[in-house]
């Protein structure tokens, strides 16, 4: 079935809390595959996988982008689960994995679907966790967080994988200048782990994100100097302030290095002394 070639035989797991996650790692279960169409396993790091370990209980309302380890890690800590992910042949594993071992299926939901079309039309409760894995490519992990960030309850946990891909890059570094989120864990280079402090933080205007305010203001001085006072009315003086300040010093600090590389040494004794370059 593709399920990992060391797996050992489901005797001896006879309720869905019977088989632990270490068994699971074990197991080394492959829901995915290559390239090439030979099973293989995307699976989060072990590190995440131990975190919903430890925070997702019996009854847990959860939702992931993508499918998994995780799927059947959530089916085993007894969670109200949500898996979104476009792969029926994916589910077909999951669900066959699952039955094999005697793992409830009764609590897993799975919307066969884009992310950015289902998410939009599904009616969630309150949810304790939310688990953004699925396509990386942009939009989607942007629309992944959006359409589920307010309804993450406050106090639950958004976990962001692939953070070494540049859309997930960038929406952690984002939610890293909200006040609304909390970075609780960073397992570099791959996942993070944030904690929802408030309700609130989607729809906001641009000029009240950090994250925006601070790219927009070092990508205007960098590339449209002489443009840049147009946007001054919309973000705090000392913030563009503070900008200034960086631009001249690094402008002082070029005139310096070209200074010592082509002008005669008693002209850059002249230039230091009056201008104190």
């Amino acid at each position: 079935m593709g399920y990992g070639s060391t797996s050992p035989t489901c005797a001896g797991f006879r309720t869905p809390l019977d088989m632990k996650l270490d068994d699971l790692l074990r197991i080394q279960p492959k829901f995915h595959q290559d390239d090439s169409g030979q099973p293989h396993s995307w699976q989060l790091s072990d590190d995440v996988l131990r975190f919903i370990d430890a925070h997702v209980r019996e009854g847990s309302e959860t939702l992931e982008t993508g499918a998994g380890v995780s799927t059947v890690l959530f089916a085993l800590k007894g969670a109200s689960h949500t898996c979104i992910v476009p792969s029926e042949e994916e589910v077909t594993r999951i669900k066959a994995f699952c039955r094999e071992y005697h793992i409830a299926l009764g609590k897993l939901t799975f919307e066969v679907d884009r992310s950015e079309r289902c998410l939009p039309k599904l009616d969630f409760t309150r949810l304790d966790l939310v688990l953004i894995d699925g396509a990386h490519g942009f939009p989607i992990p942007f629309l992944d967080w959006y359409y589920t960030a307010d309804r993450l309850k406050v106090g639950g946990s958004l976990i962001i994988d692939d953070t070494q891909v540049w859309t997930c890059h960038i929406l952690k570094m984002f939610l890293m200048g909200e006040p609304e989120w909390r970075l609780e864990a960073d397992y570099l280079p791959r996942s993070v782990v944030f904690t929802k402090l408030e309700d609130g933080g989607c729809g906001k205007n641009e000029w009240v994100q950090p994250f925006i305010v601070q790219q927009t203001l070092d990508f205007m001085f960098r590339s449209y100097p002489d443009h840049v006072r147009s946007i001054q009315r919309s973000i705090h003086p000392d913030l563009f302030h503070e900008r200034e300040t960086v631009l001249k010093f690094r402008t002082r600090r070029l005139a310096r290095r070209v200074a010592s590389r082509v002008l005669p040494g008693p002209i850059k004794r002249r230039l230091k002394k009056r201008f104190s370059l």
